[in-house]
């Protein structure tokens, strides 16, 4: 199974897909293009998330580390590093890295390097 969705937070978080809350300082998905599971802190949580319909994800707390493979995905606070490669990410400040590949990274301010291949990096003050 490929990893195609983490959020590591500075302290406990928030992240809501399709509308399904979980809480915990680490959430991952991993899955294929079918289906995947959620764990959270390392532990698998009941159910299966479906890929039929795009995925929503809400974040809401302080991530240190957010990272996409496909999706869009909203924090409500800031990021340290993140990483897309095909899904959108809007988010208030960065204190580290922004990297994407085709996916468009909207944030308030960057404090690290910017890289990206064909996807917008927009920074509103």
């Amino acid at each position: 199974m490929k990893q195609l969705f983490k959020a590591l937070f500075k302290r406990v978080g928030s992240v809501i897909i399709n509308g399904t809350n979980y809480y915990g300082s680490s959430v991952v998905i991993s899955g294929s293009v079918v289906g995947g599971d959620v764990y959270v802190d390392g532990v698998r949580q009941v159910g299966n998330i479906s890929f039929n319909a795009p995925m929503s994800i809400k974040v809401e707390g302080d991530v240190e580390r957010l990272e996409t493979v496909s999706g869009n995905v909203q924090v409500a606070g800031s990021c340290g590093d993140v990483s897309s490669t095909s899904g959108n990410v809007t988010c208030g400040a960065v204190s580290g890295d922004v990297e994407t590949t085709s996916g468009a990274v909207k944030c308030s301010t960057v404090s690290g390097k910017v890289k990206t291949m064909s996807g917008d990096i927009t920074m509103r003050r």
